[in-house]
């Protein structure tokens, strides 16, 4: 029989989330997941990564077997670290979450979940980051974001994803029976709201808090936009990848800056440079 293909799990909640370890047990089913998750919550950390000052690394048990391990970094440092040191070679795929809270819209661009699963691309690997929507009152339902995930982490080990794409999943908090269905959608411009509070403190020192939690949602309809897949009760499906080009505006501004004369340009500022430095004759 062959071995099951090795899957590692990551996120920004930290080790002890159970978003995690209900990712984990879901992907146990098809897979051997193994965890290099942050030992603390690093929410909106981003794609932020730590150079220079060392993190603690620690040994993660479940039933008297090491399943992985807790790191003092970001999600994309535990990414890096499994890929290039833990578990070289061996990886066949990463699947970042499940993020409590939904990650669609420009928040994508603060996701530590969503940065682990880019970072994971980067490295050539087939990856996914998984989001549940939170929503006031509980229940949480992160077994219906597992189950997805694994549906999904099935299709992808059979037909990958293009090179240095990731899938950016995000999932109604309800039943599965109760999902309305499934939509590949546009990253939309959904972002919270910023209010920030000052208070000072006993030694006179002032602080700031961000306390903005308000949603506010993509205005346009022009297409499918994964916010609006959430409020339909839908799972939103968004390939997103690391190139950042604006591809469109290449043309129009090899056109523009064509026009420039770089060599007179830096004549003129050397000139006048020259000019100011120049001390007056004496009379």
């Amino acid at each position: 029989m062959a071995p099951k293909p090795k899957i590692l799990l990551t996120n920004d909640d930290g080790a002890d989330a159970p978003g995690l370890w209900a990712l984990f047990n879901e992907i146990a089913a098809i897979a051997e997941p193994v965890i290099v998750a942050p030992a603390s919550e690093r929410s909106a950390s981003g794609h932020a990564i730590t150079v220079r000052r060392p993190m603690a690394l620690s040994e993660i048990y479940r039933r008297g077997r090491r399943v992985g391990f807790r790191l003092d970094g970001t999600p994309a440092d535990c990414v890096k670290l499994a890929v290039t040191y833990l578990y070289r070679k061996q990886l066949a795929m990463v699947i970042s979450g499940i993020n409590w809270g939904a990650n669609v819209g420009n928040n994508v661009i603060y996701s530590g979940t969503v940065a682990a699963a880019i970072e994971a691309a980067m490295f050539g690997l087939p990856a996914m980051a998984v989001s549940l929507r939170d929503e006031a009152a509980p229940p949480v339902h992160f077994e219906t974001a597992a189950r997805v995930a694994r549906r999904l982490a099935l299709d992808l080990l059979a037909c990958p994803l293009p090179c240095g794409t990731t899938l950016n999943v995000n999932v109604p908090n309800l039943p599965l029976r109760k999902v309305a269905g499934i939509r590949v959608a546009r990253q939309g411009t959904e972002i919270y709201t910023d209010h920030f509070v000052a208070a000072q403190d006993a030694d006179g020192k002032v602080h700031v808090s961000n306390l903005g939690d308000q949603r506010l949602p993509t205005a346009s309809r022009e297409h499918p936009y994964d916010d609006h897949a959430l409020a339909d009760r839908r799972i939103s499906l968004t390939p997103l990848h690391y190139d950042l080009t604006n591809h469109a505006a290449i043309e129009t501004l090899q056109e523009r800056f064509a026009r420039f004369n770089w060599a007179a340009d830096t004549v003129g500022k050397t000139n006048r440079k020259r000019s100011a430095l120049r001390k007056p004759a004496r009379s």
